[in-house]
């Protein structure tokens, strides 16, 4: 179990540690934070993540094979619609409902954090439109694509069934981990473990960490059109 939750929070860390170090200099050279904090994931889950995986599809397979280590079992078409969209659902009402309590936990960090920590507030300092543009449109492809699909193949499709419980307590686990392992934003974990357990529960629950994937992929990439259009208006 130590392994399992070493897995779990290594990339957590080592994303955080990137973010505080690379965001100073990001803010220096005139771009927000949310820049460092995109270019902290792409240097960790791919090499940290990603290649992870690839790695153990060799030693399953003798190939580098993502498919030799992420299993699933067939889910019917409309089961599967009926799940993504039942999801997606879910974690639209769990992000309005606690923002008042991620807010409240915000409020106290400010007071200890430095501003440009918090990256979903500091691209409100002052830096050119053009330079916030450019970082929203990075957002779309990072946040958007990248970021859910390998979080989704590596928690979901590679930790989440090597954790070592029965029934709902592997879920249940898993979706404390990964709330925990978002180093970078401790002000969304309230909220984070509750679409934790939106997408481990239905992961889980059939057996296909493709469907966890398509409902994260839609959240991020509607949260980041959201945000790209919202910093676009004249």
């Amino acid at each position: 179990m130590l392994k399992i939750i070493w897995l779990h929070l290594f990339p957590g860390l080592l994303i955080t540690l990137l973010y505080v170090i690379l965001a100073p200099v990001v803010n220096a050279a005139g771009y927000p934070s949310l820049m460092a904090g995109m270019i902290a994931f792409l240097l960790v889950i791919l090499p940290f993540e990603w290649f992870y995986l690839l790695a153990k599809g060799k030693q399953v397979s003798g190939r580098y094979s993502l498919s030799a280590v992420l299993p699933t079992q067939p889910v019917p078409l409309k089961k599967r619609i009926l799940a993504i969209s039942g999801g997606i659902l879910a974690i639209v009402f769990i992000a309005g409902g606690m923002q008042f309590f991620d807010t409240s936990i915000k409020q106290v960090l400010e007071q200890w954090l430095p501003k440009w920590y918090f990256f979903d507030e500091d691209y409100k300092s002052g830096y050119t439109k053009e330079a916030i543009i450019v970082t929203a449109g990075l957002r779309i492809v990072v946040d958007g694509f990248i970021i859910p699909i390998v979080e989704e193949q590596y928690f979901r499709g590679y930790l989440l069934p090597k954790i070592p419980a029965t029934g709902v307590k592997a879920p249940i686990a898993g979706s404390i981990l990964f709330a925990l392992y978002h180093f970078w934003q401790p002000w969304n974990y309230p909220s984070l473990l509750l679409i934790s357990g939106v997408l481990a529960f239905t992961a889980w629950h059939f057996k296909n960490y493709k469907i966890s994937l398509y409902i994260h992929v839609i959240i991020n990439l509607l949260g980041s059109i959201a945000f790209f259009l919202l910093v676009s208006k004249p």
